[in-house]
Order: structure tokens, then sequence, then C-alpha cells
């Protein structure tokens, strides 16, 4: 446990190299781990290898298939990332109770998939809560969300993070 939870740190710190073989070492010593399965697959999205962690997001699935919702959540975000928009979207409204976050990568995904509507509601609804919930709220301009954006992933391209705000501002 120990060295996945230090790769999750690396990753938010985007120290990939550091991650990699945090994460490599805890699956090689225990590759039934389902929570070191998923934050190997929140470490290949964010380096850009989306079906890689689908993949991982699979096996995890199959040692557990009582799934953690921030394993669901993780696989929306690797379909988004992957452009599977419509399969990102049946994902991530698996999540019971979601968080604020899951809402924002719902109007994502609603919006690569071209439903505007949904996307507009999804992401009046995030901002309400982000409003409602935040000491310091950004404000409704999305361009005035690009610094907290990047909080709710670490993609090493920033092409990436890119494709997240365009789709948001969709």
């Amino acid at each position: 446990r120990a060295r996945w939870l230090l790769g999750h740190v690396h990753v938010f710190r985007r120290e990939y190299d550091e991650a990699r073989a945090h994460l490599h070492t805890a699956l090689a010593l225990n590759p039934n781990d389902v929570e070191a399965r998923g934050v190997y697959g929140i470490y290949l999205y964010a380096v850009g290898e989306s079906d890689a962690a689908l993949e991982q997001f699979d096996i995890a699935r199959r040692h557990n298939p009582f799934e953690f919702n921030w394993i669901i959540m993780c696989r929306g975000i690797a379909l988004f990332t992957a452009r599977r928009y419509d399969e990102a979207v049946a994902t991530l409204k698996q999540v019971h109770n979601p968080t604020n976050e899951v809402r924002l990568w719902l109007a994502a995904s609603y919006a690569g998939a071209g439903c505007l509507p949904e996307a507009q509601a999804a992401l009046a609804e995030f901002l309400a809560v982000a409003e409602r919930d935040m000491a310091q709220f950004p404000g409704r301009r999305l361009a005035d969300w690009r610094p907290h954006l990047h909080r709710f992933v670490e993609y090493r391209d920033l092409r990436e993070f890119d494709h997240l705000a365009a789709a948001l501002q969709a």
C-alpha cells in the first residue's frame, strides 16, 4: 500500500517517472491489489495511455466487482481522455452519490458527445455546488477556472488539459 500511495503522490506532483517506478513495485508486490491497479490507471491516463488505463480498471473490476466509486469515476475520466464520450457519460452516471468533480467530468463528456443541453445542465449544477461549497469560488466564467482545473487531473500533455477546458466551454 505504501508504494501505490507514494506513486499517487508523485502523479499529483507531476513526477511521472517516480510515480511509474513506485506503482510498478506496488503491482509486483501484490498484483491483486485493486487500489494499486486503480492508481496505476490514473497514472496511465495522466501520461496519455488511456487504453492501458482502461485495461487496469478492467483488471481491478475482475478482482473486485463491487467497485469503489473513485475507480468508476477514473474509468470515466480515462474514457473522456480517449475521446469515447458516450461511454464516459454512461460510466460517470454509474457513480453513486457523485462528488462535484464527477459533475464536471460529466459536463465535459456530454459536451464531447454533442449533448449540449445535458452538458450545460451538468455544468450549471457543478457551478452551483462549487459556489455553495468553495471558500474561494473562482466565479461563473470558465476562463477563471483554468488554474483550478489542474486539480481535476494531472495530465502530462497540456493538450489533454486543453481538451478538457475546451469541452467545458462548448
